[in-house]
Order: C-alpha cells, then structure tokens, then sequence
C-alpha cells in the first residue's frame, strides 16, 4: 500500500500497529536521501527484524538484523521510524530496534516501487491492523509544517 504523502527530505514516520494472525513480516518501503530501502518487521518467521538489502545482504547478514519477536497477536506496539539522509533508525515502544548510519549507495529495495519519494507499508502472510500513520517532516525547509496523520 503507498501512503498519500509526498515524503520530505528527513522525516519521522509514527505507526501504531497490531498483527492480528501470521507469524511473518510488517514491512516498510522507505525514501532514504533519493534511495529506498526496506524496513522489515518480524520477518522470517517472527525471528528477525532489520534493514533488507544493504550491500546486497538480506537481514539475517547484516549489521540491521535485531533478534527476536517484536509483535504478538492482539498486542498493539508504538513503532517510530527516523530517517535522516545517510541515517535510519527504527525504535518500538521506546526501545531500539534498528540503527543504520552510512552512505545510501549501499540501500536496495527489495521491491520495485513506482515512487522513490513515497512510503510503502506491506505484509507477508500476516495480516496487520494500523490504527496509527503519522509522517512528520524534519527538514529544516519544512520546519514550519504539521504532521500528515495519514490513518
């Protein structure tokens, strides 16, 4: 699903969610600084979560991969997602659970989408409730803006 906002520079992305059955991935196709790349939630098999495609490495190889469930069913988590031009930093229910900071050369999405300034959010095998989409800019030129609630 692509979100209806044009995405700014830097910008921070707040998501309540909820998985409601599956065992599988929330994923998050995010603009980085003209890149995109692919935050997944509980993916293969609720066991890890991570940034997709750094260098061409999945999550279970690279320096993203967090170990461990993050949703169980019916439970609600507060998911703040952080993007800064060479910086992206996932956070739910105020503890870490990505951090990346290099050069955007190096993110792939794992999915082709049409838009390189947009958000998409997507499952695999799982289906996810979001009571909460909330994209606030950080940019300096859009200092000034209010936050898009987009759900």
């Amino acid at each position: 699903m692509q979100l209806p906002a044009v995405v700014p520079g830097d910008y921070e992305l707040n998501v309540v969610a909820r998985r409601e059955s599956g065992n599988e991935s929330l994923s998050f196709t995010l603009p980085v600084a003209g890149a995109q790349v692919s935050l997944l939630i509980d993916a293969q098999g609720g066991k890890l979560s991570g940034l997709r495609q750094i260098d061409g490495k999945n999550i279970d190889s690279n320096e993203t991969k967090h170990e461990g469930a993050v949703f169980a069913d019916g439970q609600a988590k507060s998911i703040t997602v952080t993007v800064r031009k060479n910086h992206v930093r996932a956070v739910c229910d105020g503890q870490p659970l990505v951090g990346w900071t290099g050069d955007v050369n190096r993110l792939k999405p794992t999915e082709h989408a049409p838009y390189n300034d947009r958000i998409y959010v997507g499952s695999f095998n799982s289906r996810y409730r979001l009571t909460k989409i909330e994209l606030t800019p950080l940019s300096s030129e859009a200092e000034t803006a209010s936050p898009a609630l987009l759900a």
